[in-house]
């Protein structure tokens, strides 16, 4: 899977949006996605089922949503 490019974490104005989301665990992710979408057009959520190695994908424009069996969110998302 390929993801947009790293962007420089300096490079924009990221104090203005939502950064973390505890409220999302035990949510579905399509509703997940929306909400990280909304509070923080800046990200791109990248999604991720069960607990598969992470280390390549993690960056400040972008959230995991890591999955459980049932295609809900286990973690807190955060940015980066």
């Amino acid at each position: 899977m390929t993801y947009p490019p790293c962007a420089p974490c300096g490079s924009r104005d990221r104090s203005k949006y939502k950064n973390i989301w505890p409220e999302l665990v035990g949510m579905g992710v399509e509703e997940a996605k929306r909400i990280i979408v909304k509070d923080n057009p800046l990200v791109t959520v990248v999604v991720v089922i069960g607990c598969g190695a992470v280390v390549n994908i993690l960056c400040c424009n972008r959230v995991c949503l890591f999955l459980d069996k049932n295609y809900r969110v286990y973690t807190v998302p955060i940015v980066g």
